[in-house]
This record gives structure tokens, sequence and C-alpha cells, in this order.
């Protein structure tokens, strides 16, 4: 105790941000592999990922890509965002 203050640990705890835990009579999410093609200013780059939708497969292509391009996550979806230069399908 400092100084009057009662120490609560629970909030040091990570919570639970609403995935669903295997073991406890839940499902777990279902995730699907998806391939992106990406042209980067001429540069063609194809990609693997596992994600729940192809909105978040989109985001983690971004993110890949910003990584081995050296650039931010968010600059590399606005260049792709609203135009033809990228596709993303699920695959088996």
């Amino acid at each position: 105790m400092i100084a009057g203050v009662i120490f609560n640990p629970t909030h040091l705890q990570t919570p639970n941000l609403g995935r669903l835990q295997p073991g406890l009579g839940e499902e777990r999410i279902k995730m699907k592999k998806y391939k992106g093609t990406f042209c980067w200013h001429g540069e063609d780059h194809i990609l693997y990922t596992l994600a729940i939708n192809q909105k978040k497969a989109f985001r983690n292509f971004c993110s890949q890509l910003a990584k081995k391009l050296e650039r931010s996550a968010s600059s590399v979806a606005n260049y792709f965002i609203g135009t033809d230069k990228y596709n993303v399908e699920e695959v088996n």
C-alpha cells in the first residue's frame, strides 16, 4: 500500500479482446488462407496469410509489404486503396 492506494493487480491482466478460447465450450475462430497479389510501382509481390476475412487479410498483407519495403503499413494501404493494383483471394 502506497500513500493510501490499494494495489489491485486485475488491471494488469491481459483482456480477452473478444477472442474465443478453445476448451471453454466455445468454437475456434475459423481462419482462412488468402493469397495477395500486389503491384508496388511496377514490382509484383505475391504474399500469403491466414485471416478471418478478406479485410483482415488485406491489412495483414499491407503490414507484410510495409516491412519488406521499409515503409509504414498505412502508407502501403493508402497506395492500394481504391485502385486495381492489388488482388486478395481466398485459397484452399
